[in-house]
């Protein structure tokens, strides 16, 4: 996470924890309703002064209905819920998003697949002293297979996003490509991943706008039936009309990965 609160000597850490759960009633290919639930807590470790007023716990619950148009293809209606709960009792930032959208779903059509989301959101803050926002949002994943080994993700979006220091919150507008590619008999995997978004930050005399941008190469080798290495590198740019928010940073990560 950056954040945007008072400079600090160290970086500040976290730990968030999250558990979760979804249910299908009916087939996948067919009418049916998915409904889910979900908690996550965000508590920081350090850095007590400046964070403490960003530590939350969020629980969320989602329900669609999904009409089978034809084969493959249906259309879809549903709600989110998320609420958010800051544990500093003075926080006015305490809140709740609704997200009711209609959309179109679709597997294994051709060469494509993906859900497009569109409807509008409400974010309604528990203390009068912050403005409500309401409008407009949306959230789409298409997926494109040219060749079997060979894959390329669109993902795009429209939403109200917690505060990190600033403003009572930020409306985050993003498009992201990516491109995944498996080679030598799907030992070793490759990926391309860019990233757009703007920030308009809200709240009282706010007029702050990020406008940020990332890219993502990483690379996966299989070496045997359990186990795989990968290798990640992520390059991060803001440009704020804030100029003392601007920043870029660069990331690299090593992981291993097993299955049993």
């Amino acid at each position: 996470l950056h954040l945007d609160a008072a400079a600090t000597p160290v970086p500040s850490e976290y730990t968030k924890n999250s558990v979760g759960t979804d249910i299908r009633i009916g087939r996948k290919d067919s009418n049916r309703i998915e409904i889910g639930a979900g908690y996550m807590d965000l508590d920081y470790t350090n850095n007590v002064s400046s964070t403490a007023g960003l530590e939350h716990a969020n629980t969320s619950a989602d329900a669609s209905f999904f009409w089978e148009l034809m084969p493959k293809t249906s259309l879809l209606v549903g709600i989110d819920y998320t609420d958010h709960d800051y544990d500093v009792n003075t926080s006015v930032t305490d809140s709740h998003d609704l997200f009711y959208f209609a959309g179109l779903d679709w597997s294994a059509t051709g060469k494509t697949d993906g859900t497009i989301k569109l409807g509008y959101t409400e974010k309604d803050f528990d203390s009068s002293s912050v403005a409500d926002w309401n409008d407009f949002s949306w959230d789409a994943t298409i997926n494109w297979k040219p060749l079997d080994h060979a894959k390329f993700t669109l993902n795009t979006g429209r939403s109200p996003t917690e505060s990190t220091g600033t403003g009572s919150h930020s409306i985050k507008d993003d498009v992201s490509l990516e491109w995944s590619h498996e080679w030598l008999e799907d030992k070793f995997s490759t990926s391309v991943k860019g990233t757009l978004s703007q920030s308009e930050y809200q709240g009282a005399g706010q007029t702050r706008v990020d406008d940020d941008s990332k890219i993502n190469l990483g690379a996966d080798y299989k070496f045997n039936r359990w186990g795989m290495v990968g290798l990640e590198y992520t390059h991060e740019e803001r440009d704020s009309n804030s100029n003392t928010s601007d920043y870029d940073r660069n990331i690299f990560m090593i992981s291993v990965k097993t299955a049993m």
